[in-house]
């Protein structure tokens, strides 16, 4: 991931996350790799923020993708997701260089059934399902992350 914050007041910090990442799953004696991709705006309280050591709290929304590896553009539009992040951590400061520890809860709406992309033998999704009677083909997913960074600060 690579983060872009600013802080405009004291303690409010803003920042904007770009991620991605691969994995390659092994299906039927044949290799298929998914791609995952999000963009999250988020929102820090910074309890210390000239301090070397600096406890925050952050709230965030975006958007995630999952698709197949080398998705059309098409496919990945139609697959991103919106997404809900809370979490905290620990930041220890240096002059110009900051170690940081996070943790974040991460929530990802379902898609709706008329939005869900055509589902194509190479593609790694699942079928349109409505179990729920919510007109979504999946209830979400929800999970966490636990991020170690270094940070340079300009």
């Amino acid at each position: 991931q690579l983060y872009v914050r600013y802080r405009p007041w004291r303690h409010l910090e803003l920042e904007l996350a770009f991620g991605g990442g691969s994995e390659f799953d092994m299906e039927d004696g044949s290799y298929r790799a998914r791609e995952v991709s999000n963009v999250v705006l988020s929102l820090r309280y910074r309890f210390n923020p000239h301090r070397r050591w600096n406890w925050f709290l952050m709230a965030g929304m975006g958007s995630l993708a999952v698709t197949r590896e080398g998705a059309t553009e098409d496919e990945l539009e139609a697959a991103y997701q919106s997404t809900l992040q809370f979490g905290g951590g620990v930041e220890r400061r240096w002059r110009r260089f900051a170690l940081q520890f996070e943790v974040r809860a991460v929530g990802v709406a379902g898609h709706k059934i008329d939005e869900v992309p055509p589902v194509r033998g190479d593609q790694m999704s699942l079928p349109p399902t409505d179990s729920d009677g919510d007109g979504r083909a999946n209830n979400g997913m929800a999970g966490g992350q636990f991020v170690f960074s270094g940070n340079y600060y300009f």
